[in-house]
């Protein structure tokens, strides 16, 4: 935007209470861009879900993966924003989270699967790491090992009983029994 305003006639570092104030209150009325772009983003998304056209599709693909990189039960779109966007790369996808965290809003997105917790005493691990106070850059790590030996929750590292973590989730060795028929 300040490259913007010198073209039209303003001064760069006029407040922006001013350029996008209402005339009323002796603004100019210009609409805010970013916001423009998350409202038309947003409309975009609800849009193409609500068709049920191939492009829906596609979207709740990428939602699906974005939840499964995420590694939570929770919708990511409604989950705090800065705490989780640490180790997901930024996409279309994050931007349109990020407006909605911005703005307070809220998305119910249906037919996208959301993982459970499979057991009693179950908990994601993201959910974990987080609370337990990692930061940024070692929950990218973890989250690596964790999609790397495929794995969610407290329950697909630990032993049947459930009373040690499984020796094999310790090394970089590759689970066998647990590899995904997704590619």
């Amino acid at each position: 935007m300040s490259a913007v305003l010198p073209k039209m006639g303003l001064n760069r570092h006029t407040s922006r209470a001013i350029i996008n104030g209402p005339t009323a209150y002796g603004g100019l009325q210009m609409p805010d861009v970013y916001t423009d772009q998350g409202i038309g983003q947003l409309r975009l998304l609800v849009g193409h879900l609500r068709r049920e056209d191939q492009t829906s599709k596609l979207i709740k693909v990428a939602l699906s993966i974005m939840q499964l990189r995420i590694g939570s039960q929770v919708l990511f779109l409604n989950l705090p924003y800065p705490k989780y966007v640490g180790w997901v790369e930024k996409t279309w996808l994050t931007s349109v989270w990020q407006f909605l965290q911005e703005t307070n809003l809220k998305i119910l997105v249906t037919g996208i699967p959301l993982p459970r917790e499979q057991r009693e005493n179950d908990a994601f691990l993201m959910s974990e790491f987080i609370y337990l106070g990692f930061k940024k850059g070692e929950l990218e790590l973890i989250n690596q090992c964790r999609i790397y030996h495929q794995v969610l929750t407290l329950a697909d590292i630990v032993v049947a009983d459930g009373t040690r973590i499984d020796p094999i989730y310790m090394s970089s060795t590759r689970n066998l029994d647990r590899i995904s028929n997704l590619r």
